[in-house]
């Protein structure tokens, strides 16, 4: 920059190129082998080899092809005829090697018996201290073996079969060496000629690559620079005729922008937003900003005059500008950006809240034969200022009286646990079910601000029998009943209904041994034996006893059928103790006085 203004004074530095180190190979050209190179010095001197197949093999095989190999190309199988051997061991080093070992009459067999191993020593210096406490340096003379018997013997078996391939050669081949001498010029001029091309080319490859190595250096160099300056020079002009916005969507924040703010968004709530705008080229330009995203109505656009090479600057849309949040449920996520000339701009989202919400809704408890429970409702405010006014508490329990509570203004950033008492209008009503369903509701200023349901599970065993029990002794059953015929038989069918449920889930259990005051049966029965009656007793009953007994005989006579059901092989005894049960309270036909 010069004056405040850019500079269109290159200054830059061409990043290190090593340049292109295997001209040679990318151009094309072809490298020559060992082969390739053998071939091409036996043709220069009008040579051909009679024996094996050199373009079968490299010249590092060729010069390991022994005696066996070559009768072996030619297939000239002669050569045991010729010399008088039959014997596999002279044809293999290691049957060779065993043949030796058997030759108790060779000199240097007795030799091989007799290696000994060799032993060498170092001095071992170890510190240590004496009752004095003065540290002394011990050495220690230790001696080890440095070569076994076993070890010299194997050396001897490696040199052997190292020079005996060349010693069978030589002693059953009696032109071999004439043959050797012979060729030996020969061989001489050819492995100069491969001398000479190998070195040759490798010196033409090796000059090539250096050579294309700089040329690649100096022609990266010119290309890059060429390309980097015309392409800077076409990039300046552009962003000195232009304008060149940049908006940073990570610092879009959106904020509340009415008189009142308490720190959270509420349904309705108006709201703003900013952002950083940058402008890096050259020209101004104004700039048409507007508020988007889940808003009622339409903002008001707003025209910013964006001036060149303005650095980074904070551009905000509030009060006139400002975007009403739409209708949304309480807890729905809400997303609201800026457009900027017409691209819209977002940076996540957030939730509605209000200044009262419940946090958490239970039915504590409930009495399925006096219909009474309770119920806890915990109301939060999130916001950062108190309410604007009072709660009104609304608690709906099926069947039951709605109850109402006002309480006062809710606190900045404060939870409120409360419990609320309801009742059934007819507890029988829960009895038909063994479930309640229930809401409760928030309301402020007559406008509801949070609503939650739940229901509640009880076991309805020990009630339905208790209830029976009331219902036929002609005792308190929490509301009066208009038709007591139509009550009892519904009352009958539930227990049925319970009776069965329970011989359908006991699995391989026994409820009416271990546990008869769990089931339907077993409460029956107890309930039975508080009214005093002896079943087993001839004697005739009160009219109000032998009304309740008859009630209780019917029962016994509708649930005595359900036994079949409970009949296990492995559990015998579970019908049995059912049957008990009921012979407990229906195992004497009612009489009067």
């Amino acid at each position: 920059m010069a004056g405040g203004e850019p500079s269109d004074i290159l200054n830059y530095r061409i990043p290190d190129f090593a340049g292109i180190t295997d001209g040679w190979a990318k151009d094309g050209n072809r490298t020559l082998n060992e082969e390739d190179l053998l071939k091409q010095s036996l043709a220069e001197h009008k040579l051909d080899l009679d024996f094996g197949s050199p373009h079968n093999h490299y010249l590092s095989e060729l010069i390991k092809m022994s005696l066996w190999n070559i009768y072996s190309e030619r297939g000239e199988d002669r050569w045991r005829d010729r010399f008088g051997y039959q014997n596999r061991h002279y044809r293999n080093d290691n049957g060779a090697w065993e043949a030796w070992q058997s030759a108790r009459d060779e000199s240097y067999r007795d030799h091989y018996d007799r290696l000994r191993p060799t032993y060498a020593s170092y001095i071992k210096r170890t510190k240590k201290t004496d009752e004095n406490g003065v540290e002394k340096i011990i050495e220690e003379k230790i001696r080890y073996e440095s070569c076994s018997k076993a070890c010299y013997q194997k050396l001897w078996r490696e040199i052997f079969l190292e020079t005996y391939q060349n010693e069978f050669d030589a002693e059953f081949d009696d032109t071999q060496f004439n043959v050797f001498r012979r060729s030996e010029p020969e061989g001489f001029n050819i492995g100069v000629d491969m001398g000479q091309h190998y070195s040759y080319q490798w010196g033409l490859i090796d000059t090539y690559n250096q050579n294309f190595r700089l040329i690649s250096i100096d022609g990266y160099e010119n290309e890059y620079r060429g390309v980097y300056e015309v392409n800077f020079q076409d990039r300046f002009n552009w962003y000195s005729n232009n304008s060149v916005i940049e908006f940073d969507y990570r610092n879009l924040r959106v904020f509340e922008s009415s008189d009142f703010t308490n720190g959270i968004f509420e349904s309705g709530d108006l709201v703003g937003a900013s952002m950083l705008v940058t402008n890096y080229g050259g020209a101004s330009k104004d700039v048409e900003l507007k508020m988007i995203g889940n808003l009622a109505g339409r903002p008001k656009s707003k025209i910013l005059p964006v001036g060149r090479l303005t650095a980074a600057k904070t551009v905000m849309l509030d009060r006139a500008y400002s975007g009403q949040l739409s209708s949304l449920n309480l807890h729905q996520q809400a997303r609201v950006g800026m457009s900027i000339d017409g691209t819209s701009v977002y940076n996540g989202s957030f939730p509605i809240r209000a200044q009262a919400e419940i946090k958490s809704f239970e039915i504590l408890s409930y009495d399925p034969l006096s219909g009474v429970g309770m119920a806890r409702v915990t109301m939060i405010n999130p916001s950062e200022e108190a309410s604007l006014a009072g709660i009104e508490v609304t608690l709906r329990i099926d069947n039951a009286e709605v109850v109402q509570r006002e309480f006062d203004r809710l606190q900045a950033k404060s939870s409120n646990p409360e419990t609320l008492q309801f009742k059934l209008t007819d507890p029988f009503d829960g009895l038909r079910t063994g479930r309640l369903q229930g809401s409760v509701s928030l309301s402020m200023n007559n406008r509801q601000m949070d609503t939650s349901t739940n229901s509640y599970r009880f076991i309805r065993t020990s009630a339905l029998a208790t209830y029976f029990h009331r219902l036929v002794a002609g005792e308190d059953i929490g509301m009066p009943v208009t038709d007591p015929r139509q009550r009892l038989s519904e009352i009958q069918d539930l227990i049925r209904a319970e009776t069965r449920s329970i011989i359908q889930s006991r699995g391989e259990q026994n409820p009416w041994k271990s546990d008869p005051h769990a089931t339907m049966v077993g409460q029956l029965a107890e309930n039975f034996r508080s009214t005093g009656i002896d079943v087993k007793s001839k004697d005739p009953l009160p009219d109000d006893l032998a009304e309740i007994a008859a009630h209780y005989q019917n029962v016994g006579n509708m649930l005595i059928g359900f036994k079949d059901e409970i009949h296990n092989p492995a559990f015998h005894n579970n019908r049995e103790e059912y049957i008990d049960l009921i012979k407990s309270f229906s195992n004497q036909k009612a009489k009067k006085k």
